[in-house]
């Protein structure tokens, strides 16, 4: 079984607002605020977990990094400690070395350094694949990426020739 991690972000308005309109949720266990969250269909919403999971070859773990209560609940069941500052990487880091994925689908964006890091302290991770529907066409920023994955065949092809699967 491929145990697949994927993080990603969403826009700022709309976590905020997704908390806003449900600010019950922000009470809830880590596992059913993400679930809700991704159940409102923003961007993927769950169609990785749910479809991936459904072929019986694949486990995934799902987090959305900007949404800021899931994440520190998360890391309340987990019993670390949530600063002010500075928690989100912690959070990722320890959620990584938890799971053990055998792939991360990184589609967020963080800074190239952080994914290298981020990759070098969690040794079960043999495969990272970003992720550029923008066209931002921007290598440097996807370092530590094994493949991008794209919805613009234009982007397809420039990261191609940049060296990526």
């Amino acid at each position: 079984m491929v145990r697949l991690f994927k993080s990603t972000l969403v826009y700022q308005g709309y976590a905020e607002g997704f908390y806003a309109q449900r600010p019950e949720q922000a009470r809830l266990p880590f596992a059913e605020q993400i679930a809700s969250f991704l159940a409102d269909g923003f961007s993927f919403g769950d169609s990785w977990k749910h479809y991936l999971e459904a072929s019986g070859r694949y486990e995934v773990m799902e987090v959305v990094l900007n949404a800021e209560p899931a994440q520190r609940q998360w890391a309340i069941e987990h019993g670390l400690p949530c600063p002010a500052r500075g928690w989100s990487e912690e959070i990722l880091a320890a959620q990584l070395a938890e799971f053990k994925p055998d792939v991360w689908f990184c589609h967020s964006w963080l800074a190239p350094e952080q994914r290298l890091r981020l990759r070098r302290g969690c040794p079960s991770i043999r495969y990272v694949v970003g992720y550029d529907g923008a066209l931002n066409h921007a290598p440097e920023h996807l370092a530590g990426c094994d493949a991008v994955l794209t919805c613009v065949r234009e982007s397809a092809d420039f990261y191609t020739r940049a060296g990526f699967r």
